[in-house]
Formats: structure tokens, sequence, C-alpha cells
């Protein structure tokens, strides 16, 4: 009897789902936490987003009113 054997090397996409997942995790975790660590200057980017207060950021929309009819269909 023949066995499956799957085209794509699973041990090589594991390891490289796990470096991915590592960088991902360092760049988006690790660095902005270690540059907050740092302080709070105003010039750099990391310091300006927290700096910043959370009421500059709201956006206040206007109120849309939905209007919706269903129709009957034979």
């Amino acid at each position: 009897m023949n066995t499956y054997q799957p085209a794509t090397p699973r041990t090589a996409l594991g390891a490289l789902a796990f470096a991915l997942t590592i960088a991902t995790f360092g760049l988006f975790v690790a660095a902005p936490a270690a540059l907050a660590a740092h302080g709070n200057d105003s010039e750099s980017c990391a310091g300006a987003l927290i700096a910043g207060s959370a009421v500059d950021a709201v956006v206040m929309l206007p109120a849309v009113e939905v209007v919706a009819s269903r129709g009957m269909h034979g």
C-alpha cells in the first residue's frame, strides 16, 4: 500500500512560521516597549504617540440616518 507523502516540508514551514512570529512580536511589542522605557521625548515617533492625549484623536462624525425597505418579491 502506498502512503501519502506531502509535497511541503512541514519542519521547514514550522520553523519559518516560528521565526516570523518572533519577528512580528519583536517589531510590534518589544521595540515600542523599549522605546517607551527610555523616556517620553516628543521628538521621537514613539514619544509623540505616548505624549499625545487621547482626546486629540477623537473625530466627530455627523449623524447618519439609515432608511431601508424590504420589497416583496413574488
